[in-house]
């Protein structure tokens, strides 16, 4: 990987405020799940 990116490159592709793209789905997801699951122990 070194060979075709400089460093700088490198630590810019691993920083995560760089790839947040699908953490509010994931989020919302789960938080969808814990609500029903939630919900199915209250009764």
């Amino acid at each position: 990987m070194s060979a075709g990116l400089t460093r700088s490159q490198i630590d810019a592709l691993l920083d995560p405020s760089q790839y947040t793209g699908l953490c509010r789905q994931f989020a919302e997801r789960g938080a969808a799940q814990a609500r029903e699951i939630a919900a199915a122990l209250a009764r």
